[in-house]
């Protein structure tokens, strides 16, 4: 499949919804990731008793949404921000991928990537509905739709579309991308598994790292729907 479907005029509004919910609520959720990190730190009061501020690299994203911070102090308005964060990213996925399915032309092959968008979209949700310092055991838990039905519905849509919609050489860039990731990840996993390395010196970084991927990916696929509705020239 070498050319770009186009969905029928009657999709563009529900499209057009997706790209505005997907980049405006986008943004909100990241300034609310941001605001957390601002929060927490300045919820760490000074002295030799006071808990350790956030470290970027040492930390995960996490700790931003814990009720209680170090030492048992109170982190009530970074846990707000960033809760409410990811359950607007969780809100925010579900209108993304219903934009984003319409560019595929196999019926079953849209159904498939529409219910692994939206159980990504619900751990996402889940993981800020159920800070770690609560429940650890079901944070965790819901941290594993987001990578692998979130990984499946990408990689799913990517293979399902035409490489038009991408743009020229993106696609093998990605999915070369996503393989190495997935290599880096097994790795470091085995690494730590064996003692080689503590977890707590590689896995927050790697967190960030994928975050910052699948942001990227994201705004770039609204993008690309937005270029594809757009009249031929």
């Amino acid at each position: 499949m070498t050319t770009l479907f186009i969905p029928a005029s009657s999709h563009h509004p529900q499209i057009r919804t997706s790209i505005r919910v997907t980049v405006w609520c986008g943004a909100l959720a990241i300034g609310g990731i941001l605001l957390a990190l601002v929060l927490y730190r300045a919820g760490i009061p000074a002295g030799p008793a006071a808990g350790r501020p956030y470290s970027f690299l040492g930390n995960y994203l996490s700790i931003l949404g814990h009720v209680r911070g170090p030492e048992g102090l109170s982190n009530l308005p970074a846990c707000i921000a960033f809760n409410a964060a990811l359950v607007g990213a969780g809100l925010l996925y579900v209108w993304f991928w219903r934009g984003r399915v319409q560019f595929i032309t196999n019926p079953r092959l849209r159904r498939f990537i529409l219910v692994c968008g939206c159980l990504m979209a619900a751990g996402l949700a889940g993981i800020g509905l159920v800070p770690e310092d609560l429940n650890p055991h079901l944070h965790e838990l819901m941290t594993l739709p987001p990578v692998l039905f979130g990984g499946a519905a990408i990689l799913a849509s990517m293979l399902g579309t035409a490489p038009a919609f991408d743009g020229r050489g993106m696609r093998p860039l990605v999915l070369a991308g996503m393989v190495l990731v997935a290599l880096a990840i097994v790795l470091l996993k085995l690494l730590e598994i064996t003692g080689r390395i503590d977890q707590r010196t590689v896995f927050p970084a790697t967190q960030k790292l994928m975050v910052i991927i699948m942001i990227s990916w994201t705004y770039w696929q609204a993008w690309r729907m937005h270029r594809a509705l757009q009249p031929a020239k």
